[in-house]
């Protein structure tokens, strides 16, 4: 049997636009879901301020600085997509503590770990941060404990270097104290 032209046509418009209308319900379904996290969603870190007083009070806990800066687009998928979810975990919250310094603001003053004031550029350079997100991993006295990381592309394996520079610093720590 032969359908003529001007049928198959017609039978596939009226398909196409029954698929669009589907496609388009999706699409609306999704966007109104929110199937992707606002900034207002992610726990705030807090900001480095008093590094002195935090590791008198916990000098058993990693110190965790997070270089970031407000136009870096890695710092805001870093914030979103690992770091973000691991505030929220609360999984580090007895053996680490993380603070946030603002490379793009690197006139703040902040309470370095001897108790002296100093300001975030200090703190650039005496930890050579070149790169923003820079994750860097200290003990108590402000001498780093573990590998700090450098930059973000994927998350792939990003958590896995993180957690294994908090448990390698806490480690480090640890075994000063025994």
């Amino acid at each position: 049997m032969i359908i003529p032209l001007q049928s198959r046509l017609s039978l596939t418009r009226r398909q196409i636009q029954k698929r669009l209308l589907i496609f388009g319900g999706l699409i609306l379904i999704i966007l109104i879901s929110g199937t992707n996290q606002s900034s207002a969603d992610i726990p705030e870190m807090p900001i480095a301020i008093d590094l002195k007083a935090f590791a008198d009070k916990y000098p058993d806990r990693v110190v965790v600085l997070y270089f970031t800066a407000e136009y870096c687009m890695y710092c805001q998928a870093l914030d979103r997509e690992v770091l973000g979810p691991v505030l929220r975990s609360g999984d580090y919250e007895a053996i680490s503590q993380f603070f946030r310094v603002q490379h793009d603001e690197p006139e703040t003053k902040l309470i370095d770990f001897d108790g002296k004031k100093i300001s975030n550029r200090d703190l650039i350079q005496r930890y050579q941060v070149d790169v923003t997100p820079t994750i860097i991993f200290l003990g108590p006295d402000g001498r780093e404990v573990a590998s700090s990381i450098v930059g973000f592309l994927t998350v792939d394996f990003y958590g896995a270097y993180l957690d294994q520079s908090i448990q390698d610093g806490r480690t480090h720590l640890l075994s000063k104290t025994n």
